[in-house]
């Protein structure tokens, strides 16, 4: 007895019933099925960018995610470039219009506006089944955390976990989960970089930490599992994310369309800080204990035992159940709500019956949370669990979804036809691909969705045909039409490139000369603009964003790359990237920023000269690109909102 009643097991039970009473208590007074689902948008953007990355981010992200990272090292962290590139887009062009559907509340809904009744069911089935083994990988993990770290029983572990989510997720809906997401986060964002803090120090630091760690961990264009890892990075990059049903209920939560982008921006800027946290916390536990067995968990598992007080090591523990607890109450309330929405509902409609939403859609979330609870018992690894659901509702969803978000004209036999095909061949792929190869499930079963949905479309409508929805389209990204600046710009630039000469090594030279000729000759068609023919005039908007792309990110990272690094090297970046904010709106400075430096790395690796790079010069690249852009948003996006109001009041 006296033993649950130590310190840690103290602030961890004290922890699930703070957060039982929180759920309970914020779930209160709910009057109808908007209310219970998304709150009648009234949450402002930091409280929908914290429940959205709360719901994000996962036991498989940052629990399950440290068992690839022990065992093959920085190549299984990169994938978190690509979800973070695909919020960015999706925040842009996507999620927008998702906006303008006002009486849809999940994602079925929206399936059921591009193609009728059955893709709202169709929706529903596959979400029901995603959300099972979500919910069952996220209470797994509960009972994990809590035998490995406080040596509670697994058994009972997750059964108290499950109960506990699955009475505030049911009973108080979306109300109860922000809330809680919102108490869960604060604990998460203090301990995650406490233990990666801890971990680092312990190692000697971070320049001490890429000394020691095995070459092979830090190994990434020539290694063994590449192709696994690409696999995954390219599924990252595609917007698979909005078939998610708790991540669409956080879209349709929010109140305009610069709200929700605002949120995917944030998002994409905070999911790469996490993700580096647990790979450096993972790189020095291999070094202070390199024979360590590669475990889900294992890395906070061995700081946690080896350095933590009883008092640390208790919120510690609170903070990772925080992390999957904030995940798993959204899929509950998303999943119950889309099954009831989306499949009861139509069923009583058909039939004329009347119905209480809300008070089935409570039963049905207490279903669903008791089946996870019973697919948690019977599961043993927490990342493949999850990653079964998602390699269902990814291929079928994502691209049948996204078409009609972006206009495209649909029809419900197109979509069944996809369906079919690709849960078909999900079938057929799990059970004769060798286990070694599963990884390729995904881009098979999306390849036999993407062929069988625009060749039904391109027979039935004879070619390929889009709609106007919900009135007036939103307008995509362009280039601004403000280039009183390129003249300077140009000259600026021809100036630069004949001073810095005491800047270059002698390695690459010939390449180095290339680069800045091709520059120095965009530069010079930019001066050349008053003599450009009136047909190539229209098209100077493009070629002045080309040249800028080229002569800043893409030209600093890679001559950066082609000097070694170095200070002066490390400065032109940055002075690159701040001069690019001046000279266009801040969505132009994302897109010309991140792919300009995304191609100088690629660039780089394609010659093999990144290969030589030191670890220390490519963490001063990667963290003086980072940040510069980050910068570079805020105060771009800023002036851009104070010429606006100036604008207003004249």
């Amino acid at each position: 007895m006296m033993h649950y009643l130590s310190t840690e097991h103290l602030v961890v039970g004290g922890f699930l019933l703070l957060t039982l009473l929180i759920g309970l208590l914020a779930g209160r007074g709910i009057k109808d099925i908007r209310e219970y689902a998304i709150a009648n948008r009234m949450y402002g953007t930091g409280v929908l960018t914290i429940t959205f990355l709360a719901t994000f981010l996962g036991g498989d992200t940052t629990i399950g995610v440290q068992k690839p990272l022990l065992s093959y090292g920085l190549i299984a962290g990169l994938t978190v470039i690509g979800s973070a590139i695909m919020l960015v887009y999706s925040g842009a062009f996507i999620v927008p219009r998702m906006v303008t559907f006002k009486d849809s509340i999940t994602v079925g809904d929206l399936m059921k506006i591009f193609y009728g009744s059955s893709g709202g069911i169709i929706t529903g089935i596959i979400g029901f089944v995603y959300t099972v083994s979500l919910v069952g990988a996220q209470i797994l993990a509960i009972g994990y955390v809590c035998e490995s770290l406080v040596g509670w029983r697994a058994d009972w572990s997750t059964g108290l976990g499950g109960v506990i989510l699955i009475l505030y997720a049911s009973f108080g809906g979306v109300k109860s989960v922000t809330i809680t997401d919102i108490f869960q986060f604060i604990v998460f964002v203090i301990v995650i970089p406490l233990i990666a803090n801890i971990a680092i120090s312990e190692a000697g630091g971070i320049k001490e930490l890429f000394r020691n760690v095995p070459i092979d961990k830090l190994t990434v264009y020539k290694h063994e599992q590449a192709p696994v890892f690409l696999t995954f990075f390219i599924w990252c990059l595609l917007p698979s994310l909005l078939a998610v049903p708790p991540i669409t209920q956080r879209v349709l939560m929010a109140q305009d369309k610069r709200q929700v982008t605002n949120m995917f921006f944030i998002s994409a800027a905070f999911l790469p800080v996490v993700r580096v946290l647990l790979i450096l916390t993972c790189l020095s536990i291999l070094v202070l204990s390199p024979s360590i067995r590669p475990t889900s968990g294992g890395a906070f598992t061995y700081v946690i035992d080896a350095y933590f007080s009883p008092l640390l090591r208790g919120l510690s523990v609170a903070g990772i159940l925080a992390i999957i607890m904030s995940t798993t109450d959204s899929f509950l309330n998303a999943g119950g709500l889309l099954f009831t929405h989306n499949v009861i509902k139509p069923i009583y409609e058909q039939r004329e019956i009347a119905i209480n939403e809300l008070q089935i859609t409570k039963i049905i979330t207490l279903l669903i949370g008791g089946l996870g609870l019973l697919t948690a018992f019977h599961a043993a690894d927490v990342r493949a669990l999850g990653d079964f659901g998602m390699s269902i509702l990814s291929p079928t969803l994502t691209i049948p979804l996204i078409a009609g978000i972006l206009g495209l004209k649909t029809d419900t036999r197109s979509f069944l036809i996809a369906s079919f095909s690709t849960i078909t061949t999900f079938i057929l792929a799990h059970l004769f691909l060798p286990a070694a190869t599963h990884y390729l499930v995904f881009p098979i079963s999306l390849l036999a969705n993407a062929i069988s949905f625009f060749t039904a479309h391109i027979i039935k409508n004879k070619g390929i045909a889009t709609v106007q929805r919900q009135g007036k389209e939103s307008e995509l990204w362009r280039p601004s039409p403000q280039n009183a600046s390129h003249i300077l710009f140009a000259l600026f630039v021809c100036f630069n490139y004949m001073v810095p000469y005491f800047m270059y090594t002698r390695q690459g030279e010939t390449t180095m000369f290339t680069i800045r000729l091709i520059g120095a000759t965009l530069c010079v068609g930019l001066l050349l603009k008053p003599y450009w023919g009136d047909w190539l005039k229209k098209y100077f908007h493009l070629y002045w964003y080309f040249a800028l792309l080229y002569c800043l990110p893409f030209a600093t990272t890679t001559l950066y790359v082609l000097n070694g690094g170095g200070t002066e090297w490390t400065v032109n970046v940055a002075l690159a990237i701040m001069l690019l904010v001046i000279l266009v709106d801040w969505q132009s400075f994302i897109i010309i920023a991140l792919a300009g430096i995304s191609l100088g790395i690629l660039y780089a690796l394609g010659t093999k000269d990144l290969l030589s790079l030191s670890y220390e010069n490519s963490y001063t690249l990667v963290y003086t690109c980072l940040f510069s852009t980050f910068i570079g948003v805020i105060f771009a996006r800023r002036k851009e909102q104070r010429a606006a109001r100036q604008q207003k009041v004249r």
